[in-house]
């Protein structure tokens, strides 16, 4: 429990500041994310007896919705949502909402995209370190 808490934080403090340095770019700033827990989460698979998955999934769930929020995809939606249900339609036409919608649809491509990319990569660049006991379960087919 204490290693899945320290790898989520080690990720939100990384997507905090490259989000900071990287601001018209937030696909690097999600893959910066994604790359450091990844990397945190391999490693303590592999100095350790664990399985990283365990260490990975809870810092990735906290990853989704705060890049999604950085992104103001989750800002926008709801603001659109208050519009309609305090003045009915609010003056928006459909090309307006369906704008809105695309938006949203691209953003949460583009945080997949990022967090894949950070995991894969990571997993590629712990993948050397060889286990001291069984066999790894990368690229075995």
């Amino acid at each position: 429990m204490p290693a899945m808490i320290l790898i989520s934080l080690s990720g939100w403090f990384v997507n905090y500041f490259a989000g900071q340095r990287f601001a018209s770019n937030p696909q690097v700033t999600q893959a910066l994310g994604a790359l450091a827990i990844g990397i945190l989460a391999y490693l303590c698979s592999r100095l350790g007896h664990g399985l990283a998955i365990a260490l990975l999934l809870p810092a990735v769930y906290l990853q989704v919705p705060g890049n999604f929020a950085a992104t103001g995809s989750l800002i926008s939606g709801l603001a659109r949502a208050d519009e309609l249900v305090h003045h009915g339609t609010g003056g928006t036409t459909d090309a307006q909402a369906d704008t809105a919608i695309l938006n949203a649809g691209y953003a949460m491509i583009e945080i997949a995209i990022g967090i894949t990319v950070g995991l894969s990569v990571s997993a590629l660049v712990v993948y050397p370190i060889r286990k001291t006991k069984g066999k790894s379960g990368l690229f075995s087919f």
